[in-house]
C-alpha cells in the first residue's frame, strides 16, 4: 500500500482531506520533528515518487526515540509533581494543633489495573516524617486522603500498624504501600494531592 501527497496548496485548503491523514497528527504531536516527516512526504511526492506506509512508520518511530532522548517515555512528557498536604483535624483537649508538624512527605504511584467492576486500582508507596515538637508522648492515627487534579475527593487509604507513639522533640518516621480505586480515574497521573489527615492525644501509658 502507497500513499501519496497532495499539492501543498490543496493542503492548506483543505487539512481534512489530506491523502495521508496520519502525517497530520505527527505534525501536531512532535512538533518539529513531525514537520521533518511532512516535509520527506512533500519532497518525494515533487520528485514524483512514492513513500510506502511502512518506512513512514519507520521514520516516526526513530524521530519518537530521539525527541524522547532514550527514556523509554513518550515524546512530550513531563514528570508529574505529586503534592502533599497535613492537616490536625482532631486533638485532646490540653495539646494544640500544631504540636505535630510533617518535616518531609514522599509519595508516588507506581502500578495500576482495572478491576473487573470498572474501577482503576492504583498502588503507590509513602514516606512521612511526624516532628512532635511538644515536651509530651503523643500517640497519632491518620490516614490518607486522594485527590485529582480538580482538587476532587478521589479514594482514602488508612495505615496499618497505627497509632503511632510520637516522642517529645523527636522525628518518627512511618511508611509503606497503599491501594486505592476509583471509577473516575483514568490514570495514576491524574492524582495530584495527598492529604494526610490526623488525630492526636497524650500517651495514656505514660504517667505524668
Amino acid at each position: 500500500m502507497t500513499c501519496r501527497i497532495r499539492p501543498f496548496s490543496s493542503l492548506l485548503s483543505d487539512w481534512s482531506e489530506w491523502a495521508c491523514p496520519g502525517s497530520l497528527a505527527w505534525v501536531i504531536r512532535l512538533g518539529p520533528s513531525g514537520y521533518i516527516l511532512f516535509l520527506y512526504e512533500y519532497a518525494s511526492k515533487v520528485r514524483g515518487a512514492t513513500i510506502q506506509i511502512n518506512s513512514i512508520i519507520a521514520i516516526q518511530l526513530l524521530i519518537c526515540f530521539l525527541v524522547s532522548c532514550g527514556s523509554g517515555e513518550p515524546a512530550g512528557s513531563r514528570p508529574v509533581a505529586f503534592e502533599a498536604e497535613f492537616e490536625v483535624i482532631s486533638a485532646a483537649p490540653g495539646i494544640a494543633t500544631d504540636a505535630v508538624s510533617v518535616d518531609s512527605v514522599a509519595w508516588r504511584p507506581f502500578g495500576f489495573r482495572l478491576t473487573p467492576s470498572n474501577e482503576l486500582e492504583v498502588e503507590g508507596s509513602y514516606e512521612i516524617h511526624f516532628r512532635n515538637s511538644g515536651d509530651r508522648r503523643l500517640v497519632l492515627r491518620y490516614d490518607l486522603r486522594f485527590l485529582d487534579r480538580d482538587g476532587l475527593f478521589v479514594d482514602s487509604f488508612i495505615p496499618f500498624g497505627l497509632p503511632l507513639e510520637l516522642e517529645p522533640q523527636g522525628v518518627t518516621i512511618d511508611g509503606g504501600e497503599f491501594t486505592i480505586e476509583s471509577v473516575d480515574l483514568r490514570h495514576p497521573d491524574d492524582l495530584r494531592t495527598m492529604f494526610i489527615a490526623a488525630t492526636i492525644a497524650i500517651d495514656a501509658t505514660v504517667s505524668e
